[in-house]
């Protein structure tokens, strides 16, 4: 997994197969994964729940000063997958839904770290 930090956002590279974007918001003490995208060839295959493990374990290393990390999981492509889907697969890493504020993102989910 390849991992650079640019100013406020971390970006992770799985073997050019996923990609993943997380932005750190030290004013609000706040990180959010703002992207995960598996290569819809490889879907199915377990990339995005090791993407997910990379990520929970980079932010704990290098931000733990951070206790919670945000995401809202809306799929990318129109013949992706389905919302359902992808709140149940995030919910195994125990993220739950939580009540958002912002109308651009009616399915926030959250996890305490």
């Amino acid at each position: 997994m390849e991992v650079e930090r640019k100013d406020n956002k971390v970006h992770f590279n799985y073997f050019d197969r996923a990609y993943a974007v997380i932005s750190i918001n030290e004013e609000k003490n706040h990180i959010s994964i703002d992207v995960l995208n598996v290569d819809p060839i490889y879907r199915g295959m377990g990339i995005a729940s090791t993407v997910v493990d990379e990520i929970l374990k980079y932010i704990r290393s290098f931000f733990s000063k951070y206790k919670e990390v945000t995401l809202s999981p809306l799929p990318l492509e129109e013949s992706g997958i389905q919302l359902s889907h992808l709140i149940n697969f995030y919910k195994k890493f125990g993220f739950i839904l939580v009540q958002s504020e912002d109308e651009s993102k009616p399915y926030l989910m959250s996890i305490s770290l």
